[in-house]
């Protein structure tokens, strides 16, 4: 059960990542309307979804040792 369960978090982060940077990229490329405040709020998601894609791994590393 904690497995599919990681494996549904996982799933999510990574989704979660790739929308936030395809919309950072089409403001770069001046494709996408917005504002700077909504660049950087997509920016900041992207950052924190990795960030917790990196705890995850190191948290279920840390349980595959016990």
């Amino acid at each position: 059960m904690s497995r599919a369960l990681v494996g549904a978090l996982v799933v999510a982060l990574v989704a979660i990542a790739i929308f936030s940077l395809t919309q950072v990229a089409c403001y770069e490329m001046g494709r996408c309307g917005g504002s700077s405040y909504s660049y950087a709020s997509y920016m900041l998601t992207a950052i924190l979804s990795v960030l917790l894609l990196s705890l995850v791994y190191i948290f279920s590393i840390k349980l595959q040792k016990r």
